[in-house]
């Protein structure tokens, strides 16, 4: 079986040094916010230019973020009609509500139609950028400097995408990012970072993900979440990112075959350059694609299958029925792509 994610040569590649990093974290008793935390903070920091902080989830780093600008009920949230669950979610959460707007062709959020969603309660807009690349950036800045909204980038999947040659984790009043098996930066179970521009905020962030009490001898201010960075997880990152560079090259070798070989595929918009985080190629039905596919000994992931806003979003509802991802991972053999391609043309040619 040809794996979407290959956890288990992911951790095969990581095992020798993850081994070792954490028999030093347990001997040094340091189990969250210690040395490996600090450094992935570190060189988040350099690579951005901003302020970093580790939490245990892009989801947790929503909330977290929402919370500080204290947006909740009664507020409004511009957000993407489609996508995971993890952008709508921290958005309910914090009692206020989402307004949905399409994606666009290349299924990030359609930032022309920002001002249709726009009324007095629109506090926000939570741009999002799919399948690896950014969103229409300088769009969204000037809509939301214009009506003074608060500006998250949710980069999740856009994490090291480039807009117009700028990292996505530089866009915004503040970013989200997440890490997971799945993402350009893989960890072995959820992870995330939150990305802001000044020590006041860092410093408040920092408490609220710790409850409000960071430290034993600090006192109670305010409330938060249980989003503590740990050093096991914070040993992924490490790993990955000491990694990443070589990773993007075969990916984009691997991606490069996809593309000349493969019709029906998504493409990235001219604005953003690629961060490799999804492969999509449509299919008239994708859900039994995946079906067949995986009969054929290939693993793929149906990205995504709700519309939120219901069935009146056109390019939503293109990729709620047609977009699926295919094995796109830098421990694909050429050979395993040479199957992945064959079969997809096999069921495209049906």
């Amino acid at each position: 079986m040809i794996k979407y994610g290959n956890v288990a040569r992911f951790f095969q590649d990581i095992k020798e040094e993850y081994i070792s990093c954490i028999e030093k974290t347990a001997e040094s008793e340091i189990m969250f916010n210690g040395p490996y935390t600090k450094e992935v903070e570190q060189r988040l920091e350099k690579i951005t230019g901003r302020k970093a902080l580790l939490v245990t989830s892009g989801s947790a780093a929503m909330t977290l973020v929402l919370r500080h600008l204290e947006i909740g009920p009664g507020d409004e949230v511009i957000t993407i009609n489609y996508g995971p669950p993890a952008v709508v979610g921290p958005i309910t959460f914090s009692g206020a509500k989402p307004v949905f707007v399409d994606v666009d062709s290349h299924g990030s959020i359609d930032c022309k139609l920002l001002p249709q969603a726009l009324t007095q309660k629109t506090k926000a807009v939570v741009a999002v950028g799919l399948y690896g690349d950014v969103h229409d950036h300088d769009l969204v800045k000037t809509f939301c400097d214009k009506h003074k909204l608060h500006y998250i980038n949710d980069a999740n999947q856009s994490c090291f995408a480039k807009y117009k040659g700028i990292d996505s984790c530089c866009l915004g009043d503040f970013t989200t990012v997440g890490f997971a098996d799945n993402k350009p930066i893989p960890t072995l179970s959820t992870y995330g970072a939150i990305m802001c521009d000044t020590e006041e905020q860092k410093q408040k962030l920092n408490r609220m993900r710790k409850h409000g009490k960071p430290y034993r001898l600090e006192p109670l201010t305010g409330t938060g979440l249980n989003a503590w960075p740990d050093e096991h997880r914070s040993i992924q990152c490490k790993l990955s990112m000491d990694r990443f560079d070589n990773w993007q090259i075969r990916r984009h070798e691997i991606a490069k075959y996809y593309y000349d070989n493969l019709n029906d595929t998504r493409k990235s918009p001219e604005y953003s350059e690629w961060n490799t985080h999804k492969f999509v190629v449509f299919f008239d039905d994708k859900l039994r694609a995946q079906r067949e596919l995986l009969d054929l000994g290939i693993e793929t992931v149906p990205h995504y299958t709700e519309s939120y806003g219901g069935t009146n979003y056109k390019n939503s509802m293109h990729y709620v029925k047609h977009a699926l991802s295919i094995p796109l991972n830098p421990y694909i053999s050429d050979s395993e792509a040479e199957h992945i391609v064959d079969m997809v043309k096999k069921l495209q040619d049906h």
